[in-house]
This record gives C-alpha cells, structure tokens and sequence, in this order.
C-alpha cells in the first residue's frame, strides 16, 4: 500500500508545528514495515516532498526540515500528489491531508478539478482522509472537494497523537482488507476536547 501525506506548512501552523511532526512520526510506525510512505509539505512557496520510502525506512521528520511559512494553496498542492499517486498506481492508496486552514494560494488547480479527481479515487476504491489542525471548518473545505465527513476529522490541539491512533487503525483496515476509511462521531467528539 502507497500512503501519501499532505502537511500543510502555512505560517498558520507554527502553533501546532512540533504536535503535527510527531503525530505524524507516531502514525508511520504504526503501519506495515513493507508500506511505501511520501510525505509532502506545501505552501504557496513550495510543495516539497520530504519523504519517500518504506515504512522500515523512515526516520522521524524534525522541525529542522521544514519550518511553516507562506500561504495555503490547497488545490495546487492536492493536485500534485494526486497526480504522483495516479502515475504510480499502486493497488491500494491512500492520501491523507492534514491543514489548518483554507484554499488561498492556488493558481493551477481549481476547487472542481480536485472534487473531479476525488470522485476518479473513490471509484478506483482508494482512500482521501482530510485531517483539521484545530481547524474547525475543515469538513466545509473537504466537503467542497468531495471528501464525505466520514473521512474527516479535527484535531483539537494537544489530541494529534490519538488522532493519528485512530487514522492508523483506520489505514490498517483499509490495507488489510479493503474497508473504506469511516470516522465515527464518537471518534470525532474525543479528538475536541482533552
């Protein structure tokens, strides 16, 4: 399974910075040692792809590597790894995006391009999870590109970590058989509040 992650790197996240690194550090260690991991991180200065391996070759992304800064082009940003994804075409695939905010940079892709390439995954049977950093709105923002709230969450600050426990059972079961990624309402109400 090919596991994509989108890391919103805006000036906004400086808060959470340090939480999202290793929410997402925890995350990969909880999937399968053969699994293929890209990990980008974007805003309207640069998409840039920190990580591609397997999982046993991770090594924990440090706030060194990359610092927020700059705007939110969400779309663009989308765009691209979408697009990495579909030329690899690995059977099984998921993206998971993880923002703070709202689309405000884009210059290539558009709002109904993305919901196009949303709709073209779904039917391929792979997986897009939008992930609120304490981001209230974030299902209106998924919403607009296709993405049922089953398949998001936000994160309250300080429950990134649970939150990325929750995700990685829910990418263990879409690897090990096939089950589409469901958030619960309980799920989501345990990941508000402390």
């Amino acid at each position: 399974m090919n596991v994509y992650i989108l890391l919103d790197r805006s000036g906004s996240m400086q808060g959470l910075w340090k939480e999202a690194l290793n929410s997402i550090n925890g995350y990969v260690k909880k999937l399968k040692d053969k699994d293929q991991i890209y990990l980008a991180v974007f805003d309207n200065l640069s998409h840039e792809t920190i990580r591609d391996c397997k999982v046993k070759d991770w090594k924990d992304v440090t706030a060194e590597e990359a610092q927020p800064r700059g705007g939110t082009p969400l779309y663009d940003s989308c765009g691209r790894i979408m697009s990495l994804a579909e030329d690899i075409k690995a059977k099984k695939t998921m993206l998971v995006v993880m923002t703070d905010g709202y689309e405000n940079a884009s210059q290539e892709y558009t709002q109904a391009a993305i919901k196009a390439k949303v709709k073209t995954w779904e039917e391929k049977k792979w997986e897009v999870v939008f992930l609120g950093a304490n981001f209230d709105s974030v299902e209106s923002v998924s919403g607009s590109v296709g993405v049922a709230s089953g398949k998001t969450l936000n994160y309250g600050a300080g429950n990134f970590a649970r939150g990325m426990d929750v995700l990685a059972a829910s990418t263990m079961a879409y690897a090990t058989a096939g089950t589409a990624v469901n958030f619960t309402d309980a799920d989501k109400i345990s990941l508000q509040t402390k």
